[in-house]
């Protein structure tokens, strides 16, 4: 896994542009359809020919909706808490995942066999513009990649709060890294397909 010093990351100045994989595309746009949930106060596009109706996993800490398409690279999990607590230390809530399965996502390890590889995972800070946009207290972003069963994945991890209500949005989906073609066209074209996700997220008090 490439390795990346996390703690000199948190104290870098954040970024003044939207990455692409946070903001709409404005052309050729992949079929989508709005899920909305007002328990967990969010409205998120899911793929049109991925499941519309989530898993649900709950704890007396989060809420998990869990969306699947038909491929075992594609997952989109949203995990909601509700009595998040202003500074402490949001990267935890990946960090412990990390730990015990060597992943960013707990139900996709645990469901995944053989465990997902990840090749990749980086660590992108906080977007301003993206953070006022969802008027968020406090965002982190990251991306990676990983192998399941063979196939490459690229992910797309953002964890949100704003008072006391938090976010975490995973997102893994199908890529053609690592396959002979040109690797900035296929990153541009997996974070455009993100960009659908993240950028039509909506939020609201939950």
């Amino acid at each position: 896994m490439e390795s990346v010093d996390h703690n000199t990351r948190l104290g870098e100045s954040a970024s003044e542009h939207t990455p692409l994989w946070l903001r709409l595309p404005t052309a050729q746009r992949r079929p989508v359809q709005a899920v909305k949930n007002d328990g967990l106060g969010y409205v998120v596009q899911v793929f049109e020919d991925w499941l519309t109706v989530p898993i649900i996993e709950s704890s007396p800490m989060q809420e998990e909706h869990i969306y699947r398409g038909s491929f075992t690279t594609q997952w989109l999990i949203l995990t909601h808490m509700r009595n998040a607590v202003p500074g402490h230390n949001m990267d935890n809530w990946v960090q412990f995942s990390l730990a015990l399965f060597g992943f960013p996502a707990m139900q996709m390890a645990a469901q995944v066999s053989p465990k997902p590889d990840l090749i990749t995972w980086r660590y992108e800070g906080s977007i301003e513009p993206y953070r006022a946009k969802l008027r968020l207290d406090e965002m982190h972003a990251y991306i990676g990649s990983a192998k399941i069963n063979h196939d490459s994945a690229r992910l797309y991890l953002v964890m949100m709060r704003r008072d006391h209500l938090a976010w975490k949005l995973f997102l893994s989906i199908d890529s053609n890294w690592g396959t002979g073609m040109d690797e900035l066209i296929v990153m541009r074209e997996d974070h455009t397909r993100a960009g659908e996700v993240f950028g039509g997220l909506q939020l609201r008090a939950a």
